[in-house]
């Protein structure tokens, strides 16, 4: 029995053509099953018996119906043994301004077991992905606890939807690689100027805010004692 950690990708029946599909067949093999639904019962509902969930519940569940759904996509880290990571992503959505961008619908590693950072791993897949198919922009709905995770791989935050206690994030993979090529032809003073510079527009953008913030409160206030 093989313990060496592998990457299988899931695409159910009747799901449309897509460059990522092509990108990631190359490189992964197909989970030898044509149903989630018979995958999640036998390699991930057993861990709710050892008293914690493989991702939280109703990550779980969504897992087991949704990862049947056209469309949706599944990058699974496992083994023969256990299953540590899975990343399932829509591959058929538009933004608010009508581009294409991947969306990623759960990402979660096996929490019955111990740290792996086969999560991680599944993340950067789809994110190589994305950009070796112009596919650059991923985007997501993350928890709050999960935001700061997110944001140290360099995603950033589109928008905070309350009603629904989510926070919208969102990626570009070609700006990320772009900036990255050009750090390895800048040398180190140039890099470190430009981070000063950033630092020093966004301290300033931060002191205006709240310039902007008391003059408008001091504004209302006035108003305010004009009415009494």
């Amino acid at each position: 029995m093989s313990h060496t950690k592998n990457i299988y990708l899931f695409v159910p029946p009747k799901t449309s053509k897509n460059p990522i599909i092509d990108y990631l067949s190359e490189r992964y093999p197909r989970l030898p099953t044509d149903k989630m639904n018979t995958f999640f019962n036998k390699r991930i509902a057993p861990y709710s018996s050892s008293g914690k969930a493989f991702c939280n519940g109703v990550d779980d569940s969504s897992l087991e119906y949704l990862g049947d759904v056209e469309d949706w996509v599944t990058l699974i880290s496992m083994n023969n043994e256990d299953v540590f990571a899975v990343l399932l992503f829509d591959i058929n959505m538009n933004d608010e301004n009508g581009k294409p961008i991947l969306y990623i619908e759960l990402l979660c590693g096996n929490q019955a077991l111990p740290p792996t950072g086969e999560g991680t791993k599944l993340l950067r897949i789809l994110e190589d992905a994305s950009l070796n198919t112009n596919q650059f922009n991923i985007e997501l709905s993350s928890v709050p606890r999960s935001v700061q995770y997110y944001t140290n791989n360099n995603y950033k935050i589109k928008n905070i939807s309350t009603g629904r206690s989510l926070v919208d994030m969102q990626k570009n993979t070609r700006a990320l690689s772009n900036w990255n090529k050009a750090k390895q032809i800048l040398s180190e003073n140039a890099i470190n100027y430009l981070a000063d510079k950033r630092a020093k527009i966004k301290k300033n953008m931060k002191t205006a805010r709240g310039k902007k913030i008391r003059h408008s409160q001091t504004k209302r206030k006035k108003t305010t004692n004009k009415v009494k």
